[in-house]
């Protein structure tokens, strides 16, 4: 019996690209979902199954990274926003398997940043500080290397 072969990755090992410009300070990434909305459409006649018609593709409300604090211009673009520049980018999350080579690549367009969250600052422990940014994006696709 052959066991048919399959690359595995870690979830650790990724990137963020912006504009070209790759920024590898990120921790986390959450927003990697589609789905299709589907309306049921019930046949006379047929009362084995409902058939199920896709409508649209709806996407994660938002893609979301968590870093610890390195730079200011993720901050500067979401404050140009808050001040009514609306500069949408193009941003890709490109995965990077163990040979340090991109295996898999999401490029969200039209990325706007509409939400950030600074870190929880106390006294008495001793966490790295983390922000956190919400964007807003007008679809991904997903590209294999």
């Amino acid at each position: 019996m052959t066991v048919a072969s399959s690359n595995f990755y870690t979830t650790f090992r990724f990137v963020i690209e912006l504009q070209g410009i790759t920024e590898a300070m990120f921790d986390e990434c959450n927003g990697l979902t589609s789905e299709i909305e589907t309306i049921p459409v019930v046949e006379g006649g047929q009362n084995e199954y409902v058939l199920q018609l896709p409508v649209r593709v709806k996407q994660s409300a938002n893609l979301v990274l968590k870093r610890g604090i390195a730079s200011i211009d993720l901050w500067n673009w979401y404050y140009d926003v808050v001040r009514g520049t609306v500069n949408r980018k193009n941003l890709s999350v490109i995965l990077i398997g163990h040979d340090t080579l991109q295996q898999i690549r999401w490029d969200f367009i039209g990325v706007l940043p509409i939400k950030w969250a600074g870190p929880e600052l106390r006294s008495g422990e001793n966490n790295v500080a983390f922000e956190t940014i919400d964007f807003a994006h007008k679809g991904f696709k997903r590209v294999a290397s």
